[in-house]
């Protein structure tokens, strides 16, 4: 195995292990860590509240020398994340000094970077936008002249795409996950494998209707065995 693959295999097993607040990853397939999926929650306090965002990790052969690209699958209305879902921030730029001046050597990719420090960038860029040189210009424009208007309706719109879920759950460990808004069929323990994560201490609690900590709205209630 290459070192590469070895080093992403090792950050795997760290998040396995200590998982971080916000976020869940894992291998799109079981057998290649240079593919990764992972699933965002909307940070609190924040217009992207309540949101739960898929996206994708690929990385180079020759990480950590150079950075993975990240790609949102689900819809998000963003300055920083391109109409076609490519994340474009600091941290994942090639190492090296920019051309257009933008950007510090040290803001943009160093070997360091991980999984973990990525994501942790991206939840707060979803908290704190970058307009100087945005990705999605109509969605910078927004924000800068209408943050409260029209930015904060297409941002809730997405929102609300991903934000309601329902789980059922019985005595074993099977259960269905559905996006209330979108597709009430949808069999997200199929679809959604990482998402499963986050509602593990409201399977233990039982029948509720609650919040998670990241303040995605989701209904729990019970299958009939009979």
């Amino acid at each position: 195995m290459e070192q590469s693959a070895l080093l992403l295999r090792k950050q795997l097993a760290e998040l396995n292990k200590n998982p971080v607040e916000g976020f869940s990853a894992g291998l799109v397939s079981g057998d290649n860590f240079y593919k990764w999926e992972v699933v965002v929650l909307g940070p609190q306090d924040t217009l992207y509240e309540g949101g739960v965002f898929k996206a994708t990790l690929t990385f180079p052969r020759n990480y950590p020398l150079r950075p993975p690209k990240m790609k949102f699958v689900t819809e998000i209305w963003h300055p920083n994340v391109a109409k076609n879902g490519e994340v474009c921030i600091s941290i994942l730029h090639a190492p090296g000094e920019d051309k257009y001046g933008y950007e510090r050597p040290e803001e943009r990719w160093l070997p360091i970077h991980t999984v973990e420090t990525i994501m942790i960038s991206v939840i707060s860029m979803l908290a704190d936008p970058n307009g100087e040189s945005p990705a999605n210009v109509d969605a910078a424009k927004e924000w800068r002249d209408d943050p409260d208007g029209v930015f904060k309706r297409n941002v809730a719109r997405c929102v609300r795409m991903m934000g309601g879920v329902i789980l059922d759950f019985g005595d074993s460990d099977w259960f269905d996950v559905a996006s209330l808004s979108n597709d009430p069929t949808a069999d997200w323990s199929a679809e959604f494998p990482l998402f499963l994560n986050f509602m593990l201490p409201l399977w233990k609690s039982g029948p509720t209707l609650g919040q998670l900590s990241c303040g995605a709205l989701v209904h729990v209630c019970p299958v009939s065995t009979k």
